[in-house]
């Protein structure tokens, strides 16, 4: 995984593009953890464009979540803990999963709504951290000797 430097000249709606096209491919994942499936729905795809209130994410927000989208599947694929457990006022769940991938930090956010109690896809989040130098933003290795 390369880093991403925000200002670095990245093709963000070639990103999009293929990670829409791998979204509609992947249909639902197996959770060890939850001993269930979870779905991988319209909704999650609409939320790594938009934050909660409809307002459209930042470009490089977009891209930093639509670069890591194929780990999505293979860490809740592969989760057998939970990192974290939270629930909204609307009594949402939602259920948090990390792992180290490519030598990058990624949260796996997958989203049980009360209605239906059925698992959802919602967030892959990149770990960020600001360089020292100049205070530019990147994301997180997982190398430990870092």
């Amino acid at each position: 995984m390369e880093y991403y430097h925000l200002g670095d000249e990245v093709d963000i709606e070639g990103i999009k593009r293929e990670a829409e096209s791998l979204y509609g491919t992947i249909g639902d994942v197996w959770c060890p953890y939850l001993n269930e499936v979870v779905h991988l729905d319209a909704g999650g795809l609409m939320h790594l464009k938009c934050k909660p209130d409809g307002r459209g994410r930042s470009p490089e927000e977009q891209y930093a979540r639509f670069k890591l989208l194929p780990f999505a599947p293979r860490i809740i694929g592969r989760s057998s803990t939970v990192q974290g457990i939270a629930r909204s006022a609307q009594g949402i769940l939602f259920y948090e999963f990390i792992a180290v991938m490519d030598e990058v930090r990624i949260k796996v956010i997958v989203r049980q709504d009360n209605s239906d109690n059925q698992k959802r896809f919602w967030s892959v989040i990149p770990f960020w951290r600001k360089t020292k130098n100049d205070g530019v933003r990147i994301l997180d290795s997982g190398k430990l000797n870092d």
